[in-house]
């Protein structure tokens, strides 16, 4: 009976497989990308990710119907993610967001998460199946969302933002050139 426990206790320290006990789904989820546990604020952020997701999908307009814009598939989508990628970096550290979003995106950050978080929540979204975002506009998006972002536009308005500021060479241009709207700028004092 000893060399049978000695036997087990050796396979269960060499293979993950053997295991018997039933990881949290969180740790199912980090050993899974090969990673650590979540930590407590991790498992918090990634409830409220969860729960934001979960709206998200109740907000979907049914397929094949005539929407307004506003409403249409990819406004709610960008409108979703604007308004929980806000709120989640609001109520916690950008660190504790990023390593839950990672556990959730196949494969290595490609660039740093601050530099836009709405494109890795896009991404996580995509990748995580919850709704179907295809990967050629996720960069699009993000990068909209970012810009309307650095105008503390309310999600309310995120999508009438974008229709007015124009199309999205003009929002990388800007991005790039980190230039903000006239409009904007004067509203706060910041003439040229």
């Amino acid at each position: 009976m000893l060399e049978h426990l000695e036997a087990r206790s050796w396979i269960m320290k060499t293979s993950k497989r053997v295991s018997r006990r039933k990881p949290s789904p969180s740790v199912v989820l980090r050993r899974k990308r090969g990673s650590s546990p979540l930590s407590a604020e991790d498992r918090r952020i990634r409830e409220m990710w969860e729960e934001g997701v979960g709206k998200l999908q109740s907000w979907l307009p049914p397929k094949g119907g005539a929407v307004s814009p506003n409403n249409a598939l990819e406004s709610v989508i960008k409108r979703g993610i604007y308004r929980l990628v806000n709120e989640i970096n609001i109520k916690s550290q950008a660190r504790s967001f990023e390593r839950v979003l990672e556990a959730e995106i196949e494969g290595a950050f490609t660039s740093r998460f601050s530099e836009n978080p709405y494109y890795w929540a896009l991404r996580a979204l995509s990748d995580g199946g919850e709704v179907e975002v295809k990967k050629s506009v996720i960069s699009r998006y993000a990068q909209q969302l970012l810009y309307a972002s650095k105008h503390n536009v309310p999600a309310d308005l995120v999508i009438g933002f974008i229709y007015q500021v124009g199309g999205i060479q003009r929002i990388r241009t800007k991005l790039r050139k980190g230039e903000l709207e006239d409009w904007y700028r004067s509203d706060l004092g910041w003439l040229k």
